[in-house]
């Protein structure tokens, strides 16, 4: 699937534009403060296409990283290392005077969650052979789609993904690398007024690649 998206000449300039085909259609412009965002309600009965002009008020955000490794535990604890950094974040935004009918003037930045942690357990062997790490990310509940006209905002449940990466390279020909996404088989929950709107279960996905050069 595909979009248009035109700029209309002399009200300002294309500063963003986010476009996510594997869901529901949606497509964000900022135009200077003023963002634009063109969807399809995945509540309505069919595809309901709006437009909102929204006004960004306030944005704060934490970050904080963190590198250990675990060497002074000798033999294994010098292959492994683990690697994380959390965020924190606190959005709001207000309805602009053209909004299109808002349940809610003022709410959470569209996809902007509380919270965002991401943690890596990581190995390199000595001899270089083996390499490998576990992924974990989990986010806080983010607005997904703006109500309007009485319907109750839409956010996009937390999502805990777990995946693996191993590498093995048994000489200087031969590669082999395993990828397994989404251990822990979570689904994509989009939820308006605690109810289920939306689902999606990727499933889990598993890839083995062996590649050989001379």
């Amino acid at each position: 699937q595909g979009a248009l998206v035109q700029v209309i000449p002399g009200i300002g300039r294309c500063t963003s534009l986010n476009f996510r085909p594997d869901r529901t259609q949606f497509i964000q412009i900022t135009i200077g403060k003023i963002r634009a965002a063109f969807f399809c309600d995945p509540c309505g009965a069919g595809a309901l296409m709006h437009m909102q002009h929204v006004l960004f008020d306030q944005s704060a955000v934490t970050h904080d990283s963190r590198l250990l490794s675990l060497d002074f535990l000798g033999g294994w604890g010098e292959q492994i290392f683990l690697q994380g950094n959390v965020t924190f974040q606190d959005t709001e935004t207000t309805a602009g005077p053209n909004a299109d009918s808002p349940t809610n003037n003022v709410r959470p930045a569209t996809g902007a969650s509380d919270y965002v942690l991401n943690m890596m357990m990581g190995f390199d062997s000595l001899d270089g052979r083996h390499s490998g790490n576990l992924l974990y990310n989990v986010f806080g509940a983010r607005l997904y789609v703006a109500g309007r006209l009485g319907a109750p905002d839409g956010y996009e449940q937390p999502f805990h993904s777990l995946d693996l990466n191993y590498s093995f390279y048994p000489n200087d020909s031969w590669t082999v690398k395993l990828k397994v996404q989404n251990i822990l088989d979570e689904t994509i929950e989009i939820k308006r007024a605690d109810v289920i709107t939306f689902a999606e279960a990727p499933g889990v996905a598993v890839s083995l690649n062996v590649k050989y050069e001379f």
